[in-house]
């Protein structure tokens, strides 16, 4: 779970640029997730990804904040949702995605 967020990051990031260069839709998602099953993260410690994570998202935020209203309501098609969807909208999609895993995490966490 926490690779997996680690790992779209990245995409995350460059679907801002999306916004910021006004393409009428967000690049895609690999939904084959590649990236994360090649990654190998179960041989990484939790902390150091978790670590990198904060970091990641932590520049998303970043970014988020520098936005002005204007910005914020831009709009743009996701395409495996097929809808469209404002900066805003993006920024709390991915927020619930991650609190999902962040979740998950917790109770895998628990179970130990």
């Amino acid at each position: 779970h926490a690779g997996h967020l680690l790992d779209l990051g990245p995409l995350d990031l460059a679907r801002l640029d999306d916004y910021a260069r006004g393409r009428e839709s967000l690049r895609p998602a690999d939904r084959e997730n590649r990236k994360t099953y090649e990654a190998d993260h179960n041989a990484r410690l939790i902390a150091e990804i978790l670590r990198s994570f904060r970091e990641g998202r932590g520049e998303f935020v970043q970014r988020l904040e520098e936005f002005d209203e204007e910005f914020i309501q831009r709009k743009a098609l996701h395409l495996r949702l097929n809808r469209e969807m404002r900066v805003l909208d993006f920024a709390y999609f991915i927020a619930e995605h991650d609190d999902h895993h962040l979740a998950r995490i917790t109770e895998l966490i628990c179970e130990r």
